[in-house]
């Protein structure tokens, strides 16, 4: 019994941190995305994005529901703030120099 559990713990710890990859590249991408529509001096990199997609084996329509409701949900957290505070992290985060995912968003 306990063999069985240490082999579908093999199988499955893949495709758990798979999925989390997954989840967690489309976070990225939402909130660049939401900075980019809060802050007119910076626009999406598409390109970065279809990349990142690809290695991250994401469908993007498939996921286009979830990806949406995120990027509603980070523009409704910069709701009534200065839209510079968008540009700031949107290029701080995901600008050519970016701390998390560097390319995501450039300045227009």
């Amino acid at each position: 019994m306990k063999t069985l559990k240490i082999v579908l713990f093999l199988i499955l710890m893949p495709v758990a941190a798979h999925a989390g990859a997954k989840k967690n590249a489309l976070h990225h991408f939402a909130q660049a995305i939401a900075a980019a529509n809060l802050c007119s001096r910076i626009e999406v990199n598409e390109e970065m994005i279809a990349l990142a997609a690809v290695y991250n084996h994401i469908d993007m329509k498939a996921e286009e529901a979830a990806l949406q409701a995120d990027i509603r949900d980070q523009m409704q957290a910069f709701s009534g703030k200065d839209p510079e505070l968008a540009c700031m992290a949107g290029l701080m985060l995901y600008g050519p120099n970016g701390s998390n995912v560097p390319g995501l968003v450039r300045e227009r």
